[in-house]
């Protein structure tokens, strides 16, 4: 396994739940990541929004929630907490303040978020309901999707073509395209689904993270039935938690992480890149080389990959 190259460590019992990268907007601006975490304080979770610097994991805000924080996203120059009230939180990228007051999103816990066009987010949570925002109206709802019978917990978004895909505990992933309130296409899985990423190829492709360990990619547009990666393989009842892509090269690569900790490329007959002591919760590629990750035992680690 390699070593990290930077590392950035909440304080004790704290869970790292979810990271994003806040690209730099102008030749001034530095690019940072939003780091969504979580504790268990009695019988109660609470929260907490860090914002770190890209380049070194050094943080420069970070504000306390009055709940627990699953997920976080960032789109317009705002980060977008998923809490488990059931709302969404609009936080300043620069300060971490919140921008306008939390928002109703969903029934129960939200448990996933993420960018879905330059200027909106898609949520998701264990209504199993797709809602999209615009965040130029604050936070404004503009389309739902329903479809799913369970909860969900992962979605992702293709830039080029407006779609969405969405997955969850009803062990399905739907597509969402457009306006459409219902799914476009759907695929059932043998396990949960818990973590979802964007495949950049011919078509539209979904990676599949599933609760066994498995991986599946199933190409959407081609029709094909989903096909088992048979390359990455996790230990016996690792789940798989967490995917991110990369996007700054010809052939962009995914990567994996587990309740085992360990952080794996997918589709590449390799050894582990890194890894944490606990649950890897979250991951998130900063450059065509870098990955960063957090975890269960509280730490945000960057790696060269």
């Amino acid at each position: 396994m390699a070593a990290f190259t930077h590392e950035y460590r909440a304080p004790p019992g704290w869970s790292v739940d979810g990271l994003a990268l806040m690209a730099a907007r102008s030749a001034v601006e530095r690019a940072a990541l939003a780091c969504a975490r979580s504790r268990l304080d009695g019988d109660d979770w609470v929260g907490a929004l860090d914002l770190l610097s890209a380049d070194t994991l050094a943080p420069y805000a970070s504000v306390e929630l009055e709940c627990g924080a699953a997920d976080v996203a960032w789109a317009d120059g705002v980060v977008v907490v998923a809490r488990d009230d059931g709302h969404l939180g609009f936080h300043n990228w620069q300060t971490g303040a919140a921008v306008v007051a939390p928002v109703v999103a969903h029934a129960g816990s939200v448990r996933a978020v993420a960018r879905s066009g330059h200027r909106t987010v898609a949520s998701t949570g264990d209504d199993g309901v797709v809602r999209r925002w615009d965040l130029r109206e604050g936070s404004q709802l503009v389309h739902e999707h329903y479809g799913h019978t369970d909860g969900c917990c992962a979605i992702a978004w293709w830039d080029a073509t407006d779609t969405l895909a969405s997955g969850g505990r009803d062990c399905t992933v739907r597509i969402w395209d457009g306006r459409a309130p219902r799914a476009a296409a759907m695929a059932t899985f043998g396990s949960d689904v818990r973590a979802l990423a964007a495949a950049g190829h011919a078509g539209i492709g979904v990676v599949v993270g599933l609760g066994d360990g498995s991986l599946e990619l199933w190409d959407v547009r081609q029709g094909a039935v989903p096909a088992r990666c048979q390359t990455c393989r996790f230990a016996p009842g690792a789940g798989v938690g967490a995917l991110a892509e990369s996007t700054w090269v010809d052939t962009p690569r995914v990567a994996a992480g587990a309740d085992d900790g360990s952080i794996r490329l997918v589709y590449v007959d390799a050894p582990a890149v890194g890894g944490h002591a606990d649950y890897c919760n979250a991951l998130c590629w900063t450059d065509a080389s870098t990955l960063v990750s957090g975890g269960r035992d509280g730490a945000v680690r960057s790696w060269r990959v």
